[in-house]
Protein backbone atom coordinates (compact mmCIF):
# COMPACT_ATOMS: atom_id res chain seq x y z
CA UNK A 1 0.00 0.00 0.00
CA UNK A 2 1.37 3.40 -1.02
CA UNK A 3 1.45 6.41 1.29
CA UNK A 4 -1.47 8.08 -0.50
CA UNK A 5 -3.65 5.03 0.03
CA UNK A 6 -2.57 4.77 3.63
CA UNK A 7 -3.26 8.45 4.31
CA UNK A 8 -6.69 7.91 2.78
CA UNK A 9 -7.38 5.46 5.61
CA UNK A 10 -6.18 7.94 8.22
CA UNK A 11 -8.16 10.82 6.75
CA UNK A 12 -11.31 8.70 6.52
CA UNK A 13 -11.51 8.82 10.33
CA UNK A 14 -11.97 12.59 9.95
CA UNK A 15 -14.45 12.45 7.07
CA UNK A 16 -11.77 13.72 4.68
CA UNK A 17 -10.50 12.45 1.34
CA UNK A 18 -7.04 13.22 -0.11
CA UNK A 19 -6.80 14.88 -3.51
CA UNK A 20 -3.05 15.54 -3.48
CA UNK A 21 -0.27 14.53 -1.05
CA UNK A 22 3.02 16.39 -0.61
CA UNK A 23 5.56 15.11 1.91
CA UNK A 24 7.15 18.03 3.79
CA UNK A 25 9.42 16.22 6.27
CA UNK A 26 9.91 12.65 7.46
CA UNK A 27 6.79 12.95 9.63
CA UNK A 28 4.67 15.74 8.12
CA UNK A 29 2.49 15.65 5.01
CA UNK A 30 0.63 18.51 3.38
CA UNK A 31 -2.58 17.03 2.04
CA UNK A 32 -5.12 18.77 -0.15
CA UNK A 33 -8.50 17.31 0.75
CA UNK A 34 -12.11 17.74 -0.23
CA UNK A 35 -12.30 20.34 2.57
CA UNK A 36 -9.05 22.22 1.95
CA UNK A 37 -5.38 21.74 2.88
CA UNK A 38 -4.41 20.03 6.14
CA UNK A 39 -1.20 18.95 7.82
CA UNK A 40 -0.99 15.26 8.71
CA UNK A 41 1.57 14.51 11.43
CA UNK A 42 3.04 11.11 12.31
CA UNK A 43 4.42 10.70 15.82
CA UNK A 44 5.89 7.95 17.98
CA UNK A 45 4.45 9.10 21.31
CA UNK A 46 3.98 6.32 23.86
CA UNK A 47 0.78 5.93 25.89
CA UNK A 48 1.99 8.17 28.72
CA UNK A 49 3.06 10.88 26.28
CA UNK A 50 -0.29 10.70 24.50
CA UNK A 51 -2.04 11.11 27.84
CA UNK A 52 0.04 14.21 28.65
CA UNK A 53 -0.46 15.57 25.13
CA UNK A 54 -4.26 15.30 25.45
CA UNK A 55 -4.09 16.92 28.90
CA UNK A 56 -2.13 19.79 27.32
CA UNK A 57 -4.96 20.55 24.91
CA UNK A 58 -7.51 20.25 27.71
CA UNK A 59 -5.48 22.78 29.70
CA UNK A 60 -5.28 25.02 26.64
CA UNK A 61 -9.07 25.06 26.40
CA UNK A 62 -9.48 25.77 30.11
CA UNK A 63 -6.94 28.61 29.96
CA UNK A 64 -8.35 29.93 26.68
CA UNK A 65 -5.02 29.66 24.89
CA UNK A 66 -5.59 30.56 21.27
CA UNK A 67 -1.95 30.14 20.20
CA UNK A 68 -1.91 26.35 20.36
CA UNK A 69 -2.49 25.07 16.85
CA UNK A 70 -6.02 23.58 16.84
CA UNK A 71 -6.44 19.91 15.96
CA UNK A 72 -9.15 18.14 13.99
CA UNK A 73 -11.38 15.70 15.84
CA UNK A 74 -12.15 12.27 14.40
CA UNK A 75 -15.70 11.08 13.88
CA UNK A 76 -15.31 9.34 17.26
CA UNK A 77 -14.31 12.66 18.92
CA UNK A 78 -10.68 11.64 19.32
CA UNK A 79 -7.63 13.83 18.68
CA UNK A 80 -5.61 11.10 17.00
CA UNK A 81 -5.64 7.85 15.03
CA UNK A 82 -3.34 4.87 15.60
CA UNK A 83 -2.31 3.02 12.45
CA UNK A 84 0.82 1.13 11.36
CA UNK A 85 2.30 1.29 14.87
CA UNK A 86 2.24 5.10 14.74
CA UNK A 87 0.01 7.83 16.07
CA UNK A 88 -1.39 10.30 13.54
CA UNK A 89 -3.13 13.62 14.02
CA UNK A 90 -4.37 16.38 11.74
CA UNK A 91 -4.31 20.16 11.95
CA UNK A 92 -5.03 23.04 9.58
CA UNK A 93 -2.29 23.86 7.11
CA UNK A 94 -1.01 27.40 7.69
CA UNK A 95 1.16 28.98 5.02
CA UNK A 96 4.04 30.73 6.73
CA UNK A 97 7.64 31.68 5.96
CA UNK A 98 10.13 28.97 6.86
CA UNK A 99 11.41 29.87 10.32
CA UNK A 100 14.40 27.61 10.86
CA UNK A 101 16.58 30.45 9.56
CA UNK A 102 16.63 34.24 10.13
CA UNK A 103 14.89 36.59 10.28
CA UNK A 104 13.05 35.41 13.37
CA UNK A 105 9.85 37.08 14.64
CA UNK A 106 11.20 37.45 18.18
CA UNK A 107 8.73 40.07 19.41
CA UNK A 108 5.70 38.02 18.37
CA UNK A 109 7.27 34.83 19.67
CA UNK A 110 8.10 36.32 23.07
CA UNK A 111 4.69 37.91 23.59
CA UNK A 112 2.87 34.73 22.52
CA UNK A 113 4.94 32.48 24.77
CA UNK A 114 4.60 34.87 27.72
CA UNK A 115 0.83 34.78 27.30
CA UNK A 116 0.84 30.97 27.63
CA UNK A 117 3.10 31.09 30.67
CA UNK A 118 1.06 33.84 32.33
CA UNK A 119 -2.29 32.14 31.78
CA UNK A 120 -1.10 28.75 33.08
CA UNK A 121 1.23 29.87 35.88
CA UNK A 122 0.94 28.07 39.23
CA UNK A 123 2.78 29.39 42.28
CA UNK A 124 4.28 27.35 45.11
CA UNK A 125 5.65 28.82 48.35
CA UNK A 126 9.21 27.61 49.03
CA UNK A 127 12.18 28.26 51.31
CA UNK A 128 15.87 28.55 50.59
CA UNK A 129 16.41 25.30 52.50
CA UNK A 130 14.31 23.45 49.92
CA UNK A 131 17.02 24.05 47.31
CA UNK A 132 20.30 24.05 49.24
CA UNK A 133 21.02 20.35 48.75
CA UNK A 134 20.06 20.58 45.08
CA UNK A 135 22.39 23.49 44.45
CA UNK A 136 25.23 21.82 46.34
CA UNK A 137 24.72 18.70 44.25
CA UNK A 138 24.75 20.86 41.11
CA UNK A 139 28.04 22.46 42.14
CA UNK A 140 29.58 19.06 42.84
CA UNK A 141 28.52 17.93 39.36
CA UNK A 142 30.06 21.05 37.83
CA UNK A 143 33.37 20.31 39.58
CA UNK A 144 33.27 16.68 38.48
CA UNK A 145 32.60 17.74 34.87
CA UNK A 146 35.50 20.19 35.03
CA UNK A 147 37.88 17.51 36.32
CA UNK A 148 36.75 15.02 33.67
CA UNK A 149 37.18 17.47 30.80
CA UNK A 150 40.57 18.52 32.16
CA UNK A 151 41.61 14.88 32.14
CA UNK A 152 40.57 14.51 28.51
CA UNK A 153 42.49 17.63 27.52
CA UNK A 154 45.65 16.41 29.27
CA UNK A 155 45.38 13.07 27.47
CA UNK A 156 44.85 14.74 24.08
CA UNK A 157 47.81 17.09 24.57
CA UNK A 158 50.16 14.19 25.29
CA UNK A 159 49.58 12.73 21.84
CA UNK A 160 52.17 13.32 19.15
CA UNK A 161 49.37 14.09 16.70
CA UNK A 162 45.95 15.39 17.72
CA UNK A 163 42.95 14.65 15.56
CA UNK A 164 40.86 17.70 14.55
CA UNK A 165 38.19 16.89 17.16
CA UNK A 166 40.79 16.66 19.92
CA UNK A 167 42.38 19.92 18.84
CA UNK A 168 38.98 21.62 18.98
CA UNK A 169 38.38 20.41 22.54
CA UNK A 170 41.76 21.78 23.63
CA UNK A 171 41.04 25.09 21.90
CA UNK A 172 37.67 25.39 23.63
CA UNK A 173 38.96 24.39 27.06
CA UNK A 174 39.66 27.89 28.42
CA UNK A 175 36.11 29.02 27.67
CA UNK A 176 34.69 25.84 29.20
CA UNK A 177 36.62 26.57 32.39
CA UNK A 178 34.87 29.91 32.59
CA UNK A 179 31.50 28.21 32.00
CA UNK A 180 32.18 25.94 34.99
CA UNK A 181 33.30 28.87 37.15
CA UNK A 182 30.38 31.16 36.37
CA UNK A 183 27.86 28.31 36.72
CA UNK A 184 28.90 27.81 40.35
CA UNK A 185 28.35 31.51 40.95
CA UNK A 186 24.83 31.24 39.52
CA UNK A 187 24.07 28.44 41.96
CA UNK A 188 24.92 30.77 44.83
CA UNK A 189 22.93 33.63 43.30
CA UNK A 190 19.91 31.37 42.94
CA UNK A 191 19.93 30.57 46.66
CA UNK A 192 20.19 34.27 47.50
CA UNK A 193 17.29 35.13 45.21
CA UNK A 194 14.98 32.27 46.16
CA UNK A 195 15.35 33.43 49.75
CA UNK A 196 13.96 36.79 48.62
CA UNK A 197 11.36 35.52 46.17
CA UNK A 198 10.04 32.80 48.52
CA UNK A 199 8.18 31.11 45.68
CA UNK A 200 8.53 29.25 42.41
CA UNK A 201 6.26 29.24 39.38
CA UNK A 202 5.41 26.30 37.16
CA UNK A 203 3.80 26.84 33.78
CA UNK A 204 2.63 24.80 30.85
CA UNK A 205 5.82 24.34 28.80
CA UNK A 206 6.08 23.25 25.20
CA UNK A 207 9.22 21.21 25.88
CA UNK A 208 10.79 21.38 22.41
CA UNK A 209 10.64 24.97 21.23
CA UNK A 210 12.43 25.84 18.02
CA UNK A 211 11.77 28.38 15.27
CA UNK A 212 9.96 25.85 13.06
CA UNK A 213 7.50 25.12 15.89
CA UNK A 214 6.28 28.72 15.89
CA UNK A 215 4.31 29.89 12.87
CA UNK A 216 1.93 32.73 12.19
CA UNK A 217 -0.68 33.73 9.65
CA UNK A 218 -1.34 37.47 9.28
CA UNK A 219 0.16 37.95 12.76
CA UNK A 220 -2.00 35.19 14.27
CA UNK A 221 0.60 33.07 16.10
CA UNK A 222 0.51 29.32 16.57
CA UNK A 223 2.77 26.91 18.45
CA UNK A 224 3.05 23.44 16.89
CA UNK A 225 4.05 19.99 18.13
CA UNK A 226 3.12 19.85 21.81
CA UNK A 227 4.22 16.22 22.07
CA UNK A 228 6.80 16.90 24.79
CA UNK A 229 4.70 19.31 26.82
CA UNK A 230 5.01 19.31 30.61
CA UNK A 231 4.69 21.50 33.69
CA UNK A 232 8.03 23.13 34.30
CA UNK A 233 9.79 26.38 35.10
CA UNK A 234 9.04 28.98 32.38
CA UNK A 235 12.74 29.39 31.59
CA UNK A 236 12.79 25.74 30.45
CA UNK A 237 10.97 26.81 27.29
CA UNK A 238 13.18 29.85 26.80
CA UNK A 239 16.32 27.73 27.10
CA UNK A 240 15.09 25.22 24.54
CA UNK A 241 14.34 27.98 22.06
CA UNK A 242 17.65 29.76 22.64
CA UNK A 243 19.68 26.57 22.21
CA UNK A 244 18.11 25.97 18.81
CA UNK A 245 19.09 29.46 17.65
CA UNK A 246 22.48 30.15 19.24
CA UNK A 247 24.24 27.01 17.97
CA UNK A 248 25.56 28.96 14.99
CA UNK A 249 28.50 31.35 14.98
CA UNK A 250 26.43 34.21 13.56
CA UNK A 251 23.44 33.72 15.88
CA UNK A 252 21.39 36.92 16.41
CA UNK A 253 22.28 37.13 20.10
CA UNK A 254 21.86 40.90 20.36
CA UNK A 255 18.39 40.72 18.82
CA UNK A 256 17.44 37.88 21.17
CA UNK A 257 18.43 39.97 24.17
CA UNK A 258 17.11 43.38 23.10
CA UNK A 259 13.65 42.05 22.20
CA UNK A 260 13.26 40.04 25.42
CA UNK A 261 11.27 42.90 26.93
CA UNK A 262 8.34 41.68 24.80
CA UNK A 263 8.25 38.60 27.03
CA UNK A 264 8.73 40.39 30.34
CA UNK A 265 6.07 43.00 29.58
CA UNK A 266 3.56 40.14 29.83
CA UNK A 267 5.29 37.77 32.23
CA UNK A 268 8.03 39.36 34.29
CA UNK A 269 10.66 36.93 35.53
CA UNK A 270 11.64 36.79 39.18
CA UNK A 271 15.36 37.04 39.91
CA UNK A 272 15.50 33.41 41.01
CA UNK A 273 14.09 32.48 37.60
CA UNK A 274 16.79 34.57 35.93
CA UNK A 275 19.36 32.52 37.82
CA UNK A 276 17.80 29.27 36.61
CA UNK A 277 17.74 30.65 33.08
CA UNK A 278 21.49 31.33 33.21
CA UNK A 279 22.17 27.90 34.73
CA UNK A 280 20.13 26.12 32.06
CA UNK A 281 21.79 28.06 29.24
CA UNK A 282 25.27 27.30 30.58
CA UNK A 283 24.70 23.58 31.00
CA UNK A 284 27.66 21.85 29.27
CA UNK A 285 25.97 18.44 29.10
CA UNK A 286 25.46 18.50 25.32
CA UNK A 287 29.14 19.38 24.85
CA UNK A 288 30.48 16.85 27.33
CA UNK A 289 28.28 14.07 25.95
CA UNK A 290 30.01 14.45 22.60
CA UNK A 291 33.47 14.32 24.13
CA UNK A 292 32.47 11.27 26.20
CA UNK A 293 31.13 9.55 23.08
CA UNK A 294 34.31 10.38 21.15
CA UNK A 295 36.55 8.93 23.83
CA UNK A 296 34.30 5.85 23.99
CA UNK A 297 34.70 5.17 20.27
CA UNK A 298 32.41 7.51 18.34
CA UNK A 299 35.51 8.94 16.60
CA UNK A 300 34.86 6.41 13.85
CA UNK A 301 31.87 8.51 12.72
CA UNK A 302 34.17 10.80 10.76
CA UNK A 303 36.11 13.84 11.94
CA UNK A 304 34.35 16.56 9.87
CA UNK A 305 30.92 15.54 11.18
CA UNK A 306 32.15 15.29 14.77
CA UNK A 307 33.94 18.65 14.62
CA UNK A 308 30.89 20.42 13.18
CA UNK A 309 28.59 18.98 15.83
CA UNK A 310 31.04 19.93 18.60
CA UNK A 311 31.29 23.45 17.19
CA UNK A 312 27.52 23.86 17.47
CA UNK A 313 27.65 22.91 21.14
CA UNK A 314 30.56 25.26 21.70
CA UNK A 315 28.72 28.16 20.06
CA UNK A 316 25.77 27.52 22.38
CA UNK A 317 28.04 27.90 25.40
CA UNK A 318 29.99 30.81 23.95
CA UNK A 319 26.82 32.77 23.19
CA UNK A 320 25.30 31.76 26.53
CA UNK A 321 28.22 33.40 28.30
CA UNK A 322 27.31 36.62 26.54
CA UNK A 323 23.61 36.24 27.36
CA UNK A 324 24.18 35.41 31.02
CA UNK A 325 26.10 38.66 31.46
CA UNK A 326 22.98 40.52 30.32
CA UNK A 327 20.87 38.42 32.68
CA UNK A 328 23.15 39.46 35.54
CA UNK A 329 22.79 43.13 34.60
CA UNK A 330 18.99 42.78 34.65
CA UNK A 331 19.18 40.97 37.99
CA UNK A 332 21.33 43.71 39.53
CA UNK A 333 18.99 46.40 38.19
CA UNK A 334 15.97 44.72 39.80
CA UNK A 335 17.85 44.40 43.09
CA UNK A 336 18.79 48.07 42.98
CA UNK A 337 15.18 49.09 42.33
CA UNK A 338 13.95 46.98 45.25
CA UNK A 339 16.56 48.50 47.57
CA UNK A 340 15.58 52.02 46.55
CA UNK A 341 11.92 51.21 47.12
CA UNK A 342 12.66 49.87 50.60
CA UNK A 343 14.61 53.02 51.44
CA UNK A 344 11.73 55.24 50.29
CA UNK A 345 9.21 53.26 52.33
CA UNK A 346 11.56 53.25 55.33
Amino acid sequence: MGMSEFLSEVLAHYGLYPLEVNQQTDNVYKVYTNHGAVAVKRTDMDDQQIKQWIATYQQANESQLSSLMPLYMTSNQELYVQQRNHTWYIMPWVETPHRDTPPYPFDLFYSSLADIHRRTSKTQVVKREDFEDRMESKKNQIRADKDKLEGYVEAFEKRHYMAPFELQVCTHFRDLLYVFEISEEWCDRFLEDIEEDKKIRLTLCHGDLKPSHFIYDENKPYFLNWERASWNYPVFDLTSYYWNIIKYHDAPVEQLVTTFSSYEERFNLMNSERCLFALYLLSPDHYLDQVDAYVSGARNSGQPFLVQKLEHSYYVLQHSLQIQSQIEKAREYIQQQEEEKEQEEG
